[in-house]
C-alpha cells in the first residue's frame, strides 16, 4: 500500500465484513464513527456519516450510498434510467389497481431479507400492516449477486488476467464506461438453498420462504450453477453507474419467464468466503495504489 493515509468507514451493522475487508488492506485503518482526523482516502462501506474534513478520494460517495440505501428512491432512479426493475408504488389501493394479486411490500431500508410482506388478498393489509411500498409478485427461479468496480487509474483488462491467474475470476467479465472509467464486473454468484429453513422461520415467516430467499430461510451464495447472461450482467453495471457509486454487488433476480430483474444495490456486501475477499480487496488494492496486485484466496470460490 502507499504512504497515503486510508480509512474503511462503515456502517453500524457492517462491521464483520469492513473489519475482514480493512485486515486484508494493509494499513487501512477501519472505524466506525468519524475520528476527525484527516486522511487521503476514504473508503465508505455503507455508511451516510458525515466527516469532517474532506479527503482528496472519496470510494463510494455519502450521497451515492443514501440513494442506494433508499430501495424505493433506488428503484425509482434505476427505472428512470430504463433498467429492468419491478415496477413500483407507496399507495396499496394502486398496486392493486395497477399489478393485482399477489403483491410485495417492502420497507425502504431493508436488508438481509427483512422488512418484507406478501398480500394475497385486500384483508392482508389489516392482518400484517401496511408497508413503505409495494410492487408485483414476480416468481424466480434463480437469484444472482454481480459485484462491480469502477476502474480509475488502472486497466480493467489487467484486473481481470490478474483474477484469472489467481484462480479467482468465476464469469465472462464485461465493463461499460461511466463519467471517470470503465465500471467492471468483479465475480458473479448465485444464491442456493444450503440447508433447510431454521425453525424460527418456519413458523413465523413460512409464506414468505419460497420468496425472500435468505439466511432464515436456509440460502446462501455461492458459485454459479447456472450462468448468468450477458445482458443481466450488463443492468448490473448500468445499476450501478446509475446510482453513482464506485462499487457495489447488484441483486438480479431470474423469473420465471426467464426475465431478469434488478432488485437492489447492496454498498456493503457481506463478505464471509476467501473468494469473496480476494476479488473485492484485490479491487481496492487497485483502486487505492492505480497498480493491479491481485492474491490467492485461502478458500474455495463461494
Amino acid at each position: 500500500m502507499p504512504d497515503r493515509s486510508v480509512v474503511l468507514l462503515h456502517g453500524p451493522s457492517w462491521e464483520r465484513s469492513a473489519t475482514r475487508v480493512g485486515s486484508s488492506l494493509n494499513g487501512v485503518e477501519v472505524i466506525a464513527s468519524d475520528n476527525g482526523l484527516r486522511n487521503d482516502i476514504l473508503i465508505r462501506w455503507g455508511s451516510v456519516e458525515r466527516v469532517a474534513f474532506n479527503p482528496n478520494e472519496v470510494i463510494n460517495s455519502r450521497n451515492a450510498i443514501v440513494k442506494s440505501s433508499n430501495k424505493l428512491d433506488a428503484n425509482l432512479i434505476m427505472l428512470d434510467n430504463m433498467i429492468c426493475c419491478p415496477e413500483v408504488t407507496t399507495s396499496f389501493e394502486e398496486a392493486i389497481a395497477r399489478f393485482g394479486f399477489p403483491l410485495l411490500g417492502r420497507r425502504i431500508n431493508h436488508f438481509g431479507g427483512q422488512g418484507a410482506e406478501l398480500y394475497l388478498q385486500r384483508s392482508d393489509l389489516e392482518t400484517y400492516g401496511a408497508m413503505d411500498y409495494y410492487m408485483p409478485y414476480i416468481p424466480k427461479t434463480n437469484e444472482y449477486r454481480v459485484y462491480v468496480g469502477k476502474a480509475m487509474t488502472f486497466s480493467e483488462i489487467d484486473y481481470w488476467a490478474g483474477l484469472e491467474d489467481a484462480g479467482l475470476l468465476n464469469h465472462e467479465p464485461i465493463a461499460i464506461n461511466s463519467a471517470s472509467g470503465k465500471l467492471m464486473t468483479l465475480k458473479v454468484s448465485e444464491k442456493v438453498r444450503i440447508r433447510p429453513p431454521t425453525a424460527e422461520q418456519t413458523n413465523a415467516r413460512q409464506r414468505l420462504q419460497d420468496i425472500i430467499w435468505n439466511w432464515d430461510a436456509g440460502y446462501s451464495y455461492r458459485g454459479q450453477r447456472l450462468a448468468i447472461n450477458w445482458s443481466a450482467s450488463q443492468m448490473a453495471l448500468e445499476a450501478v453507474r446509475a446510482l453513482g457509486l464506485d462499487f457495489g454487488a447488484v441483486d438480479v433476480m431470474r423469473a420465471e419467464d426467464g426475465t431478469y430483474y434488478v432488485m437492489e444495490v447492496n454498498t456493503a456486501p457481506a463478505v464471509e468466503s476467501e473468494h469473496t475477499l480476494g476479488v473485492l480487496t484485490s479491487f481496492l488494492r487497485a483502486r487505492i495504489t492505480g497498480q493491479v496486485n491481485v492474491q490467492e484466496p485461502g478458500g474455495v470460490n463461494a
